[in-house]
């Protein structure tokens, strides 16, 4: 009897630690699937984060890139109206420069022929002193 009862405390040992060892496994399993999902989701988290930073990079990049385009092309149309002032403001002067030229050689040619009148006034004067004279 002693022997059937140390039989039955092995068997009901045994069954109890077989349940235990069961348990076990199932909580492993159940801490596996948690520890697995947490860290697909820490995963997604990264992946979404770092999606979300590049595309916050590329929209930067863009706005920067429009912003330097926008700059440039007010730089050159500035550096267009300039060089178009600077072409009108040429020739204007070369207009001035002409009409002062123009100006200063009919001014020569008036001195020109006031002076050859006076000449020719002196000359007649003196042929006609001359010819009183001789006369």
């Amino acid at each position: 009897e002693t022997a059937e009862k140390l039989a039955a405390m092995e068997a009901d040992v045994a069954e109890k630690s077989a349940e235990a060892e069961r348990k076990i496994e199932q909580i492993e399993l159940e801490a596996r699937e948690k520890i697995d999902a947490s860290q697909k989701g820490a995963n997604d988290m990264v992946a979404s984060i770092t999606a979300k930073a590049d595309s916050d990079k590329m929209n930067l990049l863009e706005s920067t890139q429009k912003q330097v385009d926008d700059v440039k092309m007010e730089a050159e149309q500035k550096v267009s109206q300039k060089e178009v002032e600077m072409a009108d403001k040429d020739a204007e002067h070369r207009k001035v420069v002409s009409e002062l030229k123009a100006t200063h050689t009919d001014t020569v040619k008036e001195m020109e022929i006031s002076a050859n009148n006076r000449v020719q006034e002196v000359r007649d004067e003196m042929e006609r002193a001359i010819a009183k004279a001789a006369g």
